[in-house]
């Protein structure tokens, strides 16, 4: 262990242990998490501890060892778990926040901007034929350009008044913002359109696009690091805010991706759920009478034995109800494709997640709404494992199962490549980078989509 930086830890954060049987203590205490901070086999990987300088680095391990609430802060923060927070690992800065204070206090209206807004206006354009696809990818690039304008206009602001700005939040929105653009188009303008013959191809350039990215991003991250080395400018608080940040949202896209791999093993080994559908057994998208989905049990079904399936069919029209009049979902609980598909991937799929089938899920939720009202999902795992066996199964019905397959594959990518933009602990790089992606899967869009 480096001795300058244990006697400055131990002269600013613990005076009375210089006795040597003291200072060994404290030494035994800072061994193995320092081990662990700069472990490059583990997260810790993304977490740059050696460009701080001692006095961050003791700071640092000061607030971990003798600050932080959390036992098992940096094992926990290892752990990718959807339903749970890092905030336990963050230093605030006293500083910037009683600047930030100060700001708001003199501007009460200020409000950062809601980029989830963006997202939906895109999801309803993206899914509006009235528009042809070339419009979308037009008002997609214009969006692209306004987003990063405005806040980098927001940042100017902040600048004037004498307060460096970093709003990481929109660092997690505007990735989200572009994961959810690109894939809403992947799947409404590619995969499901009418207009197009060679789907495949498109998919295969776009992951090859991300290949490229991903590439690129790397060196620029190795330069970004020896310019950090140079500067050293990095600080304790800026370091926790972005590994935070990343971690924060590197669980909850890797959860997602766990969800997809489990529901792809899914595919590979039940061969019969998932065979190639037959035409007598296909769903449109059309609504149906009481006595039209009584008799429609053998397309349901697909003619496969069903326990209790009179209870099941009611408990799919409750949850499609649901879905549709408060999960913001065009499904109708009369509608026989949607019925189909709800009833085939909550009850007669099997594959489970962190221990639970669909059918627990939907059950357990129905019987909350029952006493409760309408409400979001327990955990936010559940929900997500729900709504992507709902989205693959609509792929299946519309024969499109290898298409998702390799939807999945660019799922992954993408992610990959979004989450990186965080590991440039520089919110200005960050905010450029996601533009950048999103402006050049736009231009391989126009390239490959009349």
């Amino acid at each position: 262990m480096d001795k300058k930086l244990l006697d400055y830890y131990i002269d600013r954060f613990k005076p009375d242990s210089k006795e040597a049987d003291l200072k060994k203590g404290q030494e035994n205490r800072l061994k193995p998490l320092i081990k662990k901070l700069t472990n490059k086999e583990s997260v810790f990987k993304d977490f740059p501890y050696e460009l701080l300088e001692m006095k961050e680095k003791a700071e640092l391990l000061n607030f971990l060892l003798n600050i932080s609430q959390e036992r098992q802060i940096v094992s926990n923060i290892g752990k990718d778990n959807v339903d749970r927070k890092f905030d336990n690992f963050l230093i605030n800065d006293d500083i910037t926040e009683r600047l930030t204070s100060d700001f708001m206090s003199e501007h009460p209206d200020y409000e950062p901007w809601d980029l989830s807004l963006e997202r939906e206006k895109n999801r309803k354009m993206i899914r509006d034929y009235s528009f042809s696809t070339q419009n979308v990818l037009q008002e997609l690039n214009k969006l692209n350009e306004m987003i990063v304008k405005v806040i980098f206009d927001e940042v100017n602001a902040f600048k004037i008044v004498g307060i460096g700005y970093r709003n990481l939040g929109y660092i997690k929105d505007y990735i989200d913002y572009v994961s959810d653009g690109v894939l809403q188009f992947l799947v409404y303008r590619v995969m499901v359109s009418t207009n197009i013959n060679d789907k495949q191809k498109i998919i295969n350039n776009l992951s090859e696009k991300l290949d490229t990215l991903l590439c690129l991003m790397e060196k620029q991250l190795e330069r970004k690091r020896v310019e950090q080395q140079k500067q050293k400018r990095l600080t304790s608080n800026v370091l926790t805010e972005y590994f935070t940040a990343y971690r924060t949202h590197y669980s909850r896209y890797y959860g997602e991706l766990d969800i997809l791999n489990t529901l792809m093993l899914e595919i590979e080994e039940d061969t019969n759920l998932f065979c190639s559908l037959n035409e007598k057994y296909r769903a449109d998208k059309i609504l149906l009478s009481e006595d039209e989905i009584k008799v429609s049990k053998s397309i349901l079904t697909e003619e496969n034995s069903i326990y209790e399936y009179e209870k099941k069919l009611d408990e799919t029209r409750k949850i499609i109800n649901i879905m549709g009049s408060y999960g913001g979902r065009q499904c109708f609980p009369n509608c026989l494709l949607d019925i189909k598909v709800y009833f085939r991937e909550i009850f007669i799929s099997t594959t489970k997640y962190k221990g639970k089938q669909t059918m627990t899920i939907v059950r357990d939720y129905l019987k909350f709404v029952e006493n409760a009202g309408i409400q979001q999902f327990e955990k936010d795992s559940h929900y997500m494992f729900f709504r992507e066996k709902i989205s693959r199964g609509y792929f299946r019905e519309k024969g499109l199962l290898d298409l998702y397959v390799a939807k999945v594959d660019v799922h992954v990518k993408l992610y990959k490549l979004l989450l990186k933009t965080y590991l440039f602990y520089d919110f200005l790089d960050s905010v450029e980078l996601i533009y950048s992606i999103n402006q050049q899967i736009l231009q391989t869009f126009q390239f490959e989509v009349d």
